[in-house]
């Protein structure tokens, strides 16, 4: 699948980026596969992954995106299962091809 360069989320567009290096939101001394900031309407996806990684790291993010705007507030190891679940689904039932 192709990331797409933009996305619609809950009404807003964001911006999908590939990042040489993306610092994590909890740590600033750390270093994360993605991160979203839904002030600046950014999902930032770090270049270099396979292209697995980078479909489960954008779908990740594009669930951070959804959590914040609808006020769903799942933790965020309740994230990690979802996108995993999402993952499975989407990519084990062939909607989307990686």
């Amino acid at each position: 699948m192709k990331i797409p360069n933009e996305v619609t989320i809950a009404g807003y567009t964001y911006k999908v980026i590939f990042c040489d290096k993306v610092e994590s939101d909890c740590d600033k001394d750390k270093y994360a596969l993605g991160t979203c900031d839904p002030l600046k309407l950014e999902i930032n996806i770090l270049k270099g992954q396979t292209k697995i990684g980078e479909f489960s790291t954008f779908l990740h993010e594009v669930i951070e995106a959804v959590n914040e705007h609808y006020a769903i507030n799942m933790k965020h190891q309740q994230i990690i299962a979802f996108e995993n679940g999402m993952y499975q689904f989407l990519v084990g039932s062939g909607i989307v091809k990686i």
